[in-house]
């Protein structure tokens, strides 16, 4: 013989909804990843912090970060605010880190805006005017990042927003320039900065740029 309580039934459709409730109804939410852009003499090591942004709740993290490893070589690492995050050197030589953690407790972490999670040391090589970006990317190790819910057990995929950095190899003659890219084909929000090393007026500038665009100085 079967019972029926309508408790019962009301207790399961109950836990029913909390573990299939609709993620939409949840607050989207992104994590940002930053590595700086730096310009660096030829030969010189450097240590880049990985930092975070919007680090709310995460419960666990994987990707990758590529870069040109015929202008950076990578060196080694150091751990920051995350300390059991893990960085897979194996495939170093072929330009490729591997990066994971998670929150062991299942409740997830919260991180304060610009911490630093990691420093990537790199020594930069080539000649001058090369650069290698540095890009976070799903390769070879897949992105994948989740966090906490109010519901225990239940974990939210999170979109990762990549701010990717940069190594470019210093000009000669005391001057280095340091550029931001455009944020989308067609804008003109992108920039170079000229730093000299020397006296300004040894030196003549001229730009030319895109549609004629010509300045002196």
């Amino acid at each position: 013989m079967k019972l029926h309580s309508p408790k019962l039934s009301l207790l399961v459709c109950f836990i029913f909804s909390l573990l299939y409730w609709p993620s939409g109804t949840l607050d989207a939410q992104s994590l940002t990843l930053t590595l700086p852009e730096v310009t660096v003499a030829d030969g010189e090591t450097v240590s880049l912090p990985l930092t975070v942004s919007s680090f709310d709740s995460i419960v666990s993290i994987q990707l990758s970060i590529n870069w040109d490893t015929e202008i950076a070589t990578y060196v080694d690492f150091e751990l920051g605010e995350l300390p059991l995050l893990a960085i897979g050197d194996f495939q170093a030589e072929q330009g490729e880190l591997r990066l994971s953690w998670f929150d062991n407790t299942g409740n997830g972490r919260t991180l304060a805006d610009g911490a630093v999670i990691a420093n990537l040391q790199f020594t930069a090589m080539g000649d001058p005017g090369d650069f290698t970006d540095l890009l976070f990317t799903g390769i070879p190790l897949e992105v994948q990042i989740f966090r906490a819910t109010p519901v225990v057990g239940i974990f939210e995929p999170v979109e990762l927003n990549p701010d990717d950095g940069r190594i470019a190899i210093q000009a000669p003659l005391g001057f280095g320039i340091n550029s931001t890219d455009v944020s989308c084909f067609g804008a003109a929000d992108g920039s170079a900065q000229v730093t000299l090393e020397v006296t300004p007026d040894d030196f003549d500038l001229s730009w030319t740029g895109p549609d004629a665009f010509s300045a002196t100085g």
